[in-house]
């Protein structure tokens, strides 16, 4: 905030102070544009259906996002190419009832990491991890390479 306040609002709190800026990537237009509203899928949605489950640890007081994106070619705009779904996102931490909240363990986000690739691999109908790419960010904090 100190440095760039107008990208760390940006950043951090999704508050634009225009609607398109020169040095964004995505701009505020685009998401827009890009916006459809559906119902999440919590779990394996048949064969036709590729997931890519990316997740970053977290040990230290921070957020442990996973991420599941379905990934598929456009039937009415193949020229398109390969698009992606965001279907659903979890945070891997744990809210106490005086609203606080803390990450889980380390064993705690690898054990519901693991039930989630079980969701989304679609249990006994399907070759085991056939459809689902797993990413895990190796970051400073998050001790991935031990994870994975």
């Amino acid at each position: 905030m100190r440095e760039n306040e107008i990208a760390a609002l940006r950043e951090y709190y999704n508050i634009f102070d225009r609607f398109d800026l020169e040095d964004c990537v995505v701009t505020r237009s685009d998401i827009f544009t890009n916006t459809e509203t559906f119902v999440p899928a919590l779990h394996w949605g048949g064969r036709k259906h590729q997931y890519i489950i990316s997740y970053d640890p977290a040990s230290k007081v921070d957020n442990a996002p996973v991420l599941v994106m379905d990934v598929f070619v456009d039937k009415d705009n193949p020229e398109k190419g390969i698009c992606g779904r965001c279907v659903h996102m979890e945070n891997l931490v744990v809210t106490y009832g005086d609203g606080s909240k803390r990450p889980m363990r380390v064993d705690e986000q690898v054990q519901r990491l693991r039930e989630m690739i079980w969701d989304y691999n679609g249990r006994e109908n399907a070759i085991p991890y056939e459809n689902v790419t797993v990413l895990i960010d190796n970051g400073s904090g998050g001790n991935a390479s031990s994870i994975a």
